[in-house]
């Protein structure tokens, strides 16, 4: 079962044209699968997302990002069998994160 998605757009404001929408992004708890899709209705625009920032990124030892080319959100570990230091890797597709609540601010139109 694949996460479940739930986007609440607490504030929009307008500036220079462009939308900006403070949001929270609950995602239920479910198997993590190579992202979860984000399209533009989901965080109230009609058009584009053209960014998504989130606040406090780092939950439960894993990093969220927005992955703008593929419209998801992606999240990332710092798992090292060795201990040795290296790049941030993609969270396993059978891996459960439990439910994650994320806060940002997203811009578009």
């Amino acid at each position: 079962m694949a996460q479940s998605l739930t986007v609440k757009v607490q504030h929009r404001e307008l500036s220079d044209g462009e939308k900006k929408h403070f949001v929270k992004i609950d995602l239920g708890a479910g198997t993590y699968d190579t992202g979860v899709v984000l399209t533009p209705a989901a965080l109230g625009f009609s058009r584009y997302i053209r960014e998504l920032v989130l606040a406090d990124n780092i939950i439960g030892g894993f990093l969220w990002r927005y992955d703008h080319a593929n419209n998801t959100l992606k999240s990332y570990e710092f798992d090292y069998p060795n201990a040795a230091e290296g790049p941030a890797l993609e969270r396993d597709a059978d891996d459960n994160p439990g439910a994650v609540t994320l806060y940002g601010i997203a811009f578009g139109y």
